[in-house]
């Protein structure tokens, strides 16, 4: 069955790839992902700058008659700098918006590929999932016919289309955490400059605060997947190997089989996790 080995090789390999490509886009900056993209967000992120000041300017004033309950008071020298130098810098993180939340993405991705790279030192190389060698050769030793299927080669053939489901699905999931959390980084970029205009007033300045919040939770979350990646790739290297001593072709396909599928569903908890795990660690 040196045709199964290398069907199951195969599958593998297209899961170990998607896998090197899903963690290639999460180790890779907006601006660096598509330049379409990214300066579509810059213009839009203008756009939403004249939102953005008229905004500062209404909530400045709704900050003004909110807090000071005449007009004797606001008409202290020291009142009147500490709203006007509030407005300025508000006014100024508006204006900036962009250049600002860039500063935090270009700090996330710096955060996501030291962690990258300290694991690749540790562990060496990407290995992914791997055809275990005792099976291995324990199919090529197999015959396979079309006219004297036995149990053996049907439990091989629908072991191998099993994984092939399971492989899909988890890439699946791997790839629409990868490019659902690059398009949120383009979202967050674009609006910046309208739920940052908040802090212009005491009382809406927790709305620009959760902004902020909520944008770093999104480059955790990048990082949260990447060594995810990384540690299921140790994780499944370091499993149990199938027994040198066994024979029985059935038997060790379906061990392989479960070990694979355990790993891979734990895989796809842990990605479907990640954005829960984020806000648990951000208070969200």
């Amino acid at each position: 069955m040196q045709e199964i080995a290398t069907y199951l090789r195969a599958v593998l390999d297209i899961f170990n790839n998607l896998m090197s490509e899903v963690v290639g886009i999460l180790t890779t900056g907006p601006e660096a992902f598509s330049d379409t993209l990214y300066n579509l967000t810059n213009v839009l992120a203008t756009s939403f700058q004249a939102i953005g000041t008229t905004m500062v300017i209404l909530f400045f004033f709704m900050n003004m008659i909110s807090t000071y309950s005449s007009m004797t008071e606001m008409k202290r020298p020291e009142i009147i700098f500490k709203e006007i130098f509030r407005l300025v810098i508000c006014n100024l993180v508006v204006v900036n918006a962009f250049p600002l939340v860039m500063k935090i993405t270009t700090i996330g991705n710096s955060i996501i590929l030291s962690g990258y790279n300290s694991a690749w030192q540790y562990t060496g190389a990407f290995a992914g999932l791997q055809l275990d060698s005792t099976l291995e050769n324990a199919l090529s030793n197999q015959s396979f016919g079309l006219l004297n299927l036995g149990i053996p080669q049907i439990v091989t053939v629908l072991v191998a289309d099993v994984l092939l489901i399971a492989i899909a699905i988890a890439a699946i999931y791997m790839l629409v955490a990868a490019y659902g959390r690059i398009f949120q980084c383009y979202m967050y970029m674009a609006i910046a400059p309208i739920p940052l205009s908040t802090f212009a007033c005491r009382g809406t300045a927790d709305v620009g605060k959760h902004f902020l919040k909520s944008y770093c939770g999104v480059m955790l979350q990048g990082l949260i997947l990447v060594l995810a990646m990384l540690i299921f790739s140790v994780f499944f290297q370091s499993g149990v190997a199938i027994d040198q001593n066994e024979t029985d072709v059935v038997v060790m396909i379906l061990k392989f089989g479960v070990f694979v599928l355990v790993r891979l569903f734990t895989l796809i908890g842990v990605i479907k996790s990640a954005d829960h795990i984020v806000q648990q660690m951000l208070g969200l």
